[in-house]
């Protein structure tokens, strides 16, 4: 999944970089995609801090990761939603 794949121009897509914080939801086919800008990208300190908050809350759920190549959801059905 590219910025440009949801919705972002090709200029906006231009100023991010960097590893993708992909956050997969248990209850609905979305998931959401927090993209960085290439000169501040937090990617790592976000997630350091969701996976706590997980562990706190013994949560089940599948876990947000950090990726350079981001994929789209699994498709479950005939429609795809961010």
């Amino acid at each position: 999944m590219k910025p440009t794949d949801l919705g972002f121009t090709p200029e906006e897509a231009s100023k991010f970089g960097g590893p993708v914080l992909v956050i997969p939801s248990a209850t609905s086919r979305g998931w959401r995609y927090r993209y960085y800008s290439s000169e501040q990208n937090r990617c790592q300190e976000d997630l350091k801090k969701m996976l706590d908050d997980r562990a706190r809350e013994n949560a089940t759920d599948p876990a947000p990761y950090c990726t350079d190549n981001p994929t789209a959801p699994p498709i479950k059905g005939n429609a795809l939603v961010f």
